[in-house]
C-alpha cells in the first residue's frame, strides 16, 4: 500500500512539474497598463482595463514562441479602423439595395453616433432608430462597401479614446446582389469608443516554483505572476 501511495505521489509530481515546464506563463497577471489579464490554457486570454471611472473587459488570443520564450498577445479587436465583419449577400426580386444589421443598429440609438455605409467609397447615412434596415433606392452595381461610425462626445461623462471606428472593406463578388446581412465579429456598443486593444509580445523571465516575472523590455512592463486568482469582489 505504501509503495502504491509513493508511486501515485511521484506520478503527480511529474505531471504537475511537466505542466509547469511546458506552460509556466499561464495564470493571472497585474500590470501598469491593464488592471489585470489572465492567460488561459485554451490559447485565449481575458483582460480588464480602466477608462477614467469605469472598468471594461475584453478578450483575445495568444501564441507562445518557444525559441524566444515570448508570449504574443492579440486582442479580438486589434484595429478599430479595420473591424472584421461577415456578410451574407443575396439577390432579391426588388431593385432596391437593402442592408440588414441584426447585431449592430439596435445597440446604437444615441443621437451623438453617426453611422454611414460607404458603397464604392460613397457615403450613405444610416439612421439609428428602431429599424435594423437601411434601404437605398438607387440602382448601384456594388463593388465594395464598409461601415464607419463617428461620435460627438458632447454630453458624455468622459471623452472617448476614438472619435471614429470603421469596418474592414468587403469586396462584393457577383452581380445583381442587392440584399446584405451584416454581422460584426464582436459585440459593438457605445463602449467601443473607449476600447483598449492589446497587441504585445512579452518575454517570460526568471522561472521558479514561486513566481515568474515577464516583460520589462524597455516599455511599460512591470508584471508579476499571481498564483492566487482574483476574488469575485476584485474582478467586478
Amino acid at each position: 500500500m505504501k509503495n502504491l501511495i509513493f508511486y501515485f505521489t511521484i506520478i503527480s509530481i511529474v505531471l504537475t512539474s511537466s505542466c509547469k515546464v511546458q506552460k509556466p506563463y499561464l495564470g493571472t497577471y497585474v500590470s501598469d497598463n491593464w488592471e489585470y489579464f489572465e492567460i488561459k490554457g485554451n490559447n485565449e486570454f481575458s483582460y480588464r482595463y480602466r477608462h477614467e471611472w469605469f472598468y471594461r473587459y475584453s478578450n483575445g488570443s495568444w501564441t507562445f514562441d518557444k525559441e524566444k520564450q515570448r508570449v504574443h498577445l492579440t486582442s479580438n479587436l486589434s484595429d478599430l479602423l479595420n473591424i472584421p465583419i461577415s456578410v451574407k449577400a443575396t439577390e432579391k426580386e426588388n431593385s432596391f439595395i437593402q442592408f440588414y444589421f441584426p447585431n449592430l443598429i439596435d445597440k446604437f440609438k444615441a443621437g451623438n453616433i453617426k453611422w454611414e455605409v460607404y458603397i464604392n467609397n460613397k457615403p450613405y447615412p444610416i439612421q439609428t432608430g428602431d429599424t435594423s434596415f437601411l434601404v437605398i433606392r438607387e440602382k448601384i452595381e456594388i463593388d465594395s462597401l464598409y461601415f464607419q461610425a463617428s461620435v460627438d462626445n458632447k454630453g458624455w461623462f468622459s471623452s472617448p479614446d476614438y472619435s471614429k471606428i470603421r469596418s474592414e472593406v468587403y469586396k462584393v463578388k457577383g452581380t445583381g446582389l442587392n440584399h446584405f446581412e451584416i454581422f460584426f465579429s464582436e459585440r459593438i456598443n457605445l463602449y467601443i469608443f473607449h476600447y483598449l486593444p492589446i497587441i504585445e509580445s512579452i518575454q517570460v523571465k526568471r522561472k521558479s516554483l514561486i513566481w515568474n516575472r515577464i516583460g520589462d523590455d524597455g516599455k511599460m512592463y512591470k508584471i508579476k505572476y499571481k498564483f492566487k486568482k482574483y476574488s469575485d469582489s476584485q474582478s467586478k
